[in-house]
């Protein structure tokens, strides 16, 4: 987070988290330490992680900063490093005992959002002149990884593994995950009541996906 509102964006943040702690009974330090043990927490920090080891040549991957997590719901930025073109968030990916539940709930979320125009995200970046540049981005197509908890346990333990090479369990997750993403995409791009710059920003990734969707086959 950087920029001429950083100041007071970060003491907007750091109100939510005081209101956080007392609605719970806790102090910020406690408050904090649930949030890096919470499942949905550690998916977002695997995914991330397996996204980068997969595609690094070709994409930065990055979790969003907090504000966006906060306020416009977005957990990481996808970013094409030839193109610039992003998608964002992929939202948290919920957990538990029942898939179909969570991806249910999660679909009505994304839904809303991307039918109210795509996430709007206010410390995000792109590819300028094949720099990366700092840049709020807007009516930026969201979607969402239903993660459970037997893959997540699976890619965990071979995330943390001395292999330099994609391992099957990281292979058959990371086909999983964007095949799912392929999915939304393809049903949202013949959505015709969607904004049209979230319409547009979904054509511009399209390549991108193919790139990634290529990776499934080479791994």
């Amino acid at each position: 987070m950087a920029g001429d509102e950083e100041r007071q964006d970060r003491a907007l943040i750091a109100s939510k988290e005081k209101l956080w702690a007392e609605d719970a009974g806790k102090n910020l330090e406690a408050l904090a330490a649930d949030r890096e043990k919470n499942p949905a927490n550690i998916a977002e920090i695997a995914t991330t992680l397996l996204f980068d080891k997969v595609l690094h040549d070709d994409f930065i991957i990055v979790r969003a900063s907090t504000y966006d997590d906060y306020e416009n719901g977005a957990d990481q930025l996808i970013i094409d490093k030839q193109t610039g073109a992003v998608i964002c968030g992929l939202d948290d990916a919920l957990l538990g005992s029942s898939n179909k539940d969570n991806g249910q709930k999660k679909e009505i979320k994304i839904d809303k959002k991307m039918k109210d125009g795509g996430a709007e995200i206010k410390y995000g970046a792109t590819i300028s002149e094949g720099k990366l540049k700092r840049t709020d981005l807007h009516h930026t197509p969201i979607f969402y990884f239903n993660l459970g908890k037997a893959d997540l346990n699976g890619l965990l333990a071979s995330l943390v593994s001395d292999s330099n090479g994609l391992s099957e369990v990281e292979a058959a997750t990371y086909a999983k995950l964007v095949d799912s993403l392929l999915s939304q995409a393809a049903e949202y791009g013949t959505d015709n009541s969607l904004h049209s710059e979230l319409k547009n920003n979904l054509r511009n990734f399209a390549p991108s996906l193919d790139k990634m969707r290529s990776r499934t086959k080479s791994n």
